[in-house]
């Protein structure tokens, strides 16, 4: 499982992801990146899967040469349906249920005129706890998976009810305290179902901005964590917001 989030804003798309992987008992084996970002079709692409998501997502993409993101979106049940096959032919001791991986798609849609984002999964939601088909492309506006606690969201200036948000928000704000918060979330079944409990953000924070024909990226916070250990945010310095060179954008609170 891999925590980040996605916002359609007036701009572009505003993109958040941490940069840890680990196996099934939570320890680290990789730190890297998890966003795909296409600037010359105006898209971009972070993933949570049970491995090699994104890699084998690019594999996928690169024989079918996408145009713009509207052959994205039109492809990308197709290509959700090869990567789950490559997953199965290199882990086939992991299973239907073990081998899964879920996209959050963002970019500029010629078709609409307009920027546009969904998100699909590679199996049936209802085993990860949403109600969504597999290899179906889910629209969104607004989304973080997984849930943050209340705790967690009070710690970094949250309402424990995302909802009580009104007003214009700010997406790079928000984005910022809910994968802080998630940092701070102990998750259950983090690899798939049946695994066991932990800490899923580690590694870094990468925050990306897509607008059309160009791209700005960051890596707005570095943590201590190490190859072979697990996640562990207990020894983390106190929260704060740091923008740097992050671009303003806004979007309207949900009804």
């Amino acid at each position: 499982m891999t925590a980040n989030a996605m916002f359609v804003v007036e701009d572009g798309i505003v993109v958040f992801s941490d940069g840890a992987a680990y196996d099934e008992t939570g320890t680290v084996r990789q730190i890297h990146d998890k966003q795909l970002i296409r600037v010359d079709i105006d898209t971009v692409i972070t993933c949570s899967s049970s491995g090699s998501g994104l890699s084998l997502l690019n594999l996928a993409m690169s024989s079918d040469a996408p145009r713009g993101f509207d052959d994205v979106a039109d492809q990308m049940p197709g290509w959700s349906r090869e990567v789950h096959a490559m997953m199965m032919a290199a882990f086939p001791e992991r299973g239907e249920t073990e081998n899964w991986a879920m996209y959050l798609c963002g970019g500029w849609s010629e078709r609409a005129q307009a920027w546009k984002a969904f998100f699909i999964i590679t199996m049936p939601g209802s085993l990860l706890g949403m109600q969504c088909e597999a290899h179906t492309p889910v629209p969104l506006v607004s989304y973080t998976k997984p849930a943050a606690s209340a705790e967690a969201l009070e710690k970094v200036g949250l309402p424990t009810d995302l909802r009580a948000l009104t007003g214009p928000i700010d997406p790079h704000d928000l984005g910022l305290r809910l994968m802080m918060a998630l940092r701070h979330t102990e998750q259950t079944e983090i690899h798939g179902p049946g695994s066991r409990s932990g800490y899923i953000v580690g590694g870094f924070l990468q925050h990306t901005h897509l607008r059309r024909g160009r791209a700005e990226t960051r890596i707005a916070y570095r943590w201590p964590d190490e190859i072979g250990r697990p996640i562990d945010p207990s020894g983390d310095p106190p929260f704060t917001i740091e923008y740097g060179t992050a671009p303003a954008s806004a979007m309207e609170a949900a009804e």
